[in-house]
């Protein structure tokens, strides 16, 4: 049998995290759209018995009927292939939800409760669907359950937290550790949430997360699609397929190094990249260090000139004059002391100086919380 697997599409979504116009927020969600045809378009060119999705498929609080009505359409227009849907915290399931209230086609199928269902695929193989009943399920969906001994291939499929190989900066929704999809007796695991693509192994690969189809926000790295996954009798293979077209990219540049803006956008420009898959690419870009007092950093000019490679050009600005080590080292602080201490050796160690300004900059950057990067 094979199935292709995605999940959080987040369909509506309002891209304001990421400060877009807009214009931009607008062209992405019209792209998630193309996206998801485009899913249903390799379903049918790859023959799939059957199309899975874990969760997050949509933002339920942003929904609008032409939204509906588009899935609706596509899912209809990929009939007679089944599709099965687990709902997320995104697009949880409850009597008001519009997979309640609306009328889907009959080749959709979709899991209501926050324990898990068995619907037969084949002879021989089982899904097991569990859905979100609210957006902040924090539950561990395995716990107490066992799939009954039936001879069969079980697979589940669910939108949760793996906590076992991921962190998370917020409450997990269903959060559950990878040996437990085995302890609870089955054989692979369909996922959903986390935005980068991943596989998860317990002596044997177990589950994938195939990531969002598009990135969605700064931060979203790694491999972004969805994942063929054929099941045999004794061994299932899953051949990922990349879908992303737009991206985001964030750069902190150390101004300390350049002289001026004189190659600076150069610079910037080759961390995207030149690809034919590219539709859309987004820059946040952190400009820092420390920079001679005659030094005029020119944003404004410096965003228009990325713009002809970039969609969209967030600037962050915390450069410092040369003068700010000087008052720094009169703080009475911990963080005083440290750059007078460093300020003496450079005096002391002429020869050291570039070394001793490179450790000056990341220490101050520690002080204040930011991401270090020694490369």
């Amino acid at each position: 049998m094979k199935i292709l697997h995605f999940a959080d599409l987040h369909l509506n979504i309002p891209f304001t995290g990421s400060y877009f116009p807009a214009q931009v927020a607008r062209a992405c969600r019209t792209r998630l759209r193309k996206t998801l045809h485009e899913l249903l378009n390799l379903a049918a060119a790859e023959e799939v018995d059957a199309v899975t999705i874990g969760g997050d498929l949509f933002e339920a609080d942003r929904l609008t009927r032409d939204t509906v009505e588009f899935l609706l359409s596509s899912f209809e227009q990929l009939s007679p292939i089944p599709i099965f849907i687990a709902p997320g915290n995104h697009d949880y399931y409850s009597p008001v939800s519009i997979y309640a209230r609306y009328s889907w086609p009959e080749n959709v199928y979709i899991f209501r409760q926050r324990r898990f269902q068995p619907i037969e695929l084949n002879e021989e193989i089982v899904l097991w669907g569990f859905a979100h009943n609210a957006p902040d399920e924090r539950d561990n969906p395995f716990h107490g359950f066992k799939v009954p001994s039936n001879g069969k291939i079980n697979i589940a499929l669910l939108h949760g937290s793996e906590t076992g190989n991921f962190i998370e900066n917020r409450a997990a929704h269903a959060p559950f550790q990878a040996h437990e999809i085995l302890l609870s007796g089955f054989d692979f695991a369909l996922l959903g949430h986390y935005h980068n693509a991943s596989t998860l192994k317990v002596n044997k690969k177990i589950a994938i997360y195939p990531g969002s189809p598009q990135p969605l926000s700064f931060g979203e790295g790694g491999e972004h699609g969805a994942a063929l996954v054929e099941v045999l009798r004794d061994d299932i293979r899953v051949r990922p397929v990349i879908t992303a077209t737009q991206f985001f990219y964030t750069y902190t540049v150390d101004m300390s190094t350049f002289n001026g803006m004189s190659g600076l956008v150069p610079e910037i420009r080759s961390i995207a990249g030149d690809s034919p898959d590219r539709e859309a690419a987004f820059l946040r870009l952190h400009l820092t260090g420390v920079i001679p007092e005659d030094t005029h950093l020119d944003k404004e000019l410096l965003r228009e000139q990325l713009q002809n490679y970039f969609d969209f050009v967030l600037i962050r600005d915390t450069t410092r004059p040369e003068a700010w080590y000087e008052e720094l080292q009169n703080e009475p602080t911990v963080r005083g002391a440290f750059v007078k201490r460093l300020k003496k050796m450079m005096a002391e160690e002429t020869d050291d100086r570039e070394l001793i300004l490179a450790a000056m900059r990341y220490g101050l950057q520690a002080f204040e919380d930011e991401r270090i990067d020694l490369t």
